[in-house]
């Protein structure tokens, strides 16, 4: 193999593992290190990019609304330090949009085989290293509980960690390919026993209706054969057995109807606090629905609305945003703020390249979910993910049609 040849492929897989690392370990978020990512990239990549024309659409730069939103909403806000902290942390929303349409995207099709085993690689090393500091803790402090949620996540919230592991296993599911059948199963089999271990209820929910959907679809319309439904329904069996046998995973699933039916029981509850937290953002949206209170301001007017409201659970937890991306957007930039999310999303997915995909489908699906449950947007570890994430697999769906 020729030296160059060695040598590009060394850049572009340090490329890839910085950008997963910036993404991930959340020590980086401090330096809104979406700038750094630029910087990165175009010091990296400068060298072995051909000097032809990118063909990708320039629809991509639509990506970037929500950037532009936030600095709209900067000429309504009293709080413009703050806001100008929320927008650089979403620059990656431009950034990655920008680099599509530049023959920077020749080298993510150029090297997308390899950017997939990459990212499912990485969420195996970090399941590994989760599982080992977690085993660490529970030897030396014999607490069973610092074996599940977030204690099991050491670098990054578990939603975003059980984001990442559905990816993976999207990736492992419908790229056959790229990996041999018992690999493929055993990692499937890790990473669904890790996503229930993790309690993230988003992630189970998408887990499940994502098995549904695949079952319907797949087994069904294909007439998977007797020996196929066997092996995978018995998987599943085995994983759902596995950790349905654990308390801790049994209540997870089960305090949400409780909390729902009988909110005084479990006031301090995850799911609780959850709804009382949508419960304010329903009264600011109220307050000022069509513009809200500009870029920057919904951590403050929360935080102010629950001490007046005397919700001391919220109060106690310096709970700042709404759980919710789409009620959190709404707060700050009022109707476009909230239209602006699901356009962002969807759109993609009614262009001819991606409208086959079901990767990209899925992928799509379940940040639509996940945003129903958290503010994504508002950290490094999502923003930065969903927005690599989104615009390779754009890319990638055009470069696969082409071909």
């Amino acid at each position: 193999m020729p030296k160059q040849l060695i040598y590009n492929n060394i850049k572009a897989l340090f490329l890839i593992v910085t950008l997963l690392l910036l993404s991930t370990l959340s020590w980086w978020q401090g330096l809104h290190s979406m700038l750094v990512v630029l910087l990165i990239i175009l010091a990296l990549l400068y060298e072995f990019y051909p000097s032809d024309k990118s063909k990708t659409s320039k629809w991509y730069l639509f990506l970037g609304a929500p950037v532009v939103v936030l600095a709209l909403g900067l000429l309504n806000t009293d709080y413009v330090n703050v806001g100008v902290n929320e927008l650089t942390r979403k620059l990656s929303l431009v950034v990655f949009p920008l680099l599509a349409v530049s023959k920077v995207s020749k080298v993510w099709i150029d090297r997308w085989n390899l950017i997939q085993k990459t990212f499912v690689y990485g969420c195996l090393i970090g399941v590994i290293l989760s599982y080992v500091t977690a085993i660490v803790d529970f030897y030396f402090n014999a607490n069973l509980n610092l074996l599940y949620y977030t204690r099991l996540s050491f670098s990054v919230h578990t939603t975003f960690f059980s984001m990442y592991l559905y990816v993976a296993m999207l990736i492992l599911w419908y790229k056959k390919t790229l990996f041999g059948a018992y690999l493929r199963t055993f990692l499937l089999f890790l990473f669904s026993i890790a996503t229930f271990m993790l309690l993230s209820r988003a992630a189970i929910l998408c887990y499940g209706i994502t098995l549904v959907i695949i079952f319907m679809s797949e087994g069904i319309s294909k007439s998977w054969s007797f020996k196929t439904w066997l092996k995978i329904t018995l998987s599943i069996a085995m994983v759902l057995g596995l950790v349905f046998q654990l308390p801790v995973v049994r209540n997870r699933v089960v305090k949400p109807f409780k909390a729902l039916s009988e909110p005084s029981k479990l006031e301090k509850s995850s799911t609780n606090i959850r709804v009382m937290m949508w419960e304010t953002a329903a009264e600011l949206i109220k307050e000022k629905p069509l513009f809200g209170h500009g870029t920057g301001a919904t951590g403050k007017v929360i935080i102010e609305t629950n001490k007046r409201e005397g919700k001391q659970a919220l109060v106690e937890k310096k709970l700042n945003n709404a759980h919710n991306q789409y009620l959190n957007d709404w707060i700050s930039n009022g109707v476009l703020g909230f239209l602006i999310i699901p356009l962002v999303l969807m759109v993609p997915l009614f262009y001819k390249n991606n409208s086959s995909s079901k990767v990209y489908r899925f992928f799509v699906f379940m940040m639509m979910i996940n945003m129903l449950f958290d503010s994504i947007w508002n950290s490094q570890a999502g923003v930065i993910f969903y927005s690599f994430m989104n615009v390779l697999l754009i890319v990638n769906n055009g470069a696969e049609r082409e071909s």
